[in-house]
């Protein structure tokens, strides 16, 4: 169970200890949760908008020097990432599908091949592994 801690600030605010993990919400399930080698997260748990939030992560990832910021193997992709606030307006006039609200979906980013029926295939991989995890792919939006 996860512990609470009063924040200094103000009655009936909460801060939680950094390795607690969050109750259930929007797209996330802590049942998902899983050691992982080289992972960080920098966020506000108030959902305020910040520029802070993004250097910080930079900053994070030129310090995991083990995995984000050098390649584990200089000969593969291995690299890093950074995610951000999907940008739920943009989306809405851009995608040719209609989307749920803003915080109950998320938006991945592939690369696929050029020939067709390897893309095909991997399209097909993408939408069974995600169904699998009881996730929909609502649609694509990308030139196929």
């Amino acid at each position: 169970p996860a512990h609470r801690a009063m924040a200094g600030s103000g009655e009936g605010e909460w801060k939680r200890h950094w390795d607690q993990i969050p109750e259930q919400q929007g797209l996330y399930n802590p049942r998902n949760e899983s050691d992982a080698c080289g992972v960080g997260a920098v966020m506000s748990m108030r959902k305020i908008e910040s520029r802070k939030i993004l250097t910080d992560a930079r900053d994070m990832v030129v310090r995991m020097s083990h995995r984000g910021a050098k390649q584990a193997n200089e000969n593969d992709g291995d690299g890093v990432g950074i995610m951000i606030s999907i940008p739920d307006e943009y989306f809405r006039s851009i995608c040719p599908f209609a989307l749920p609200p803003a915080t109950e979906y998320g938006v991945g980013n592939f690369f696929l091949p050029q020939q067709s029926q390897s893309r095909s295939a991997c399209v097909k991989l993408v939408e069974r592994m995600a169904k699998k995890f009881g996730l929909e792919v609502l649609g694509w939006r990308m030139p196929l």
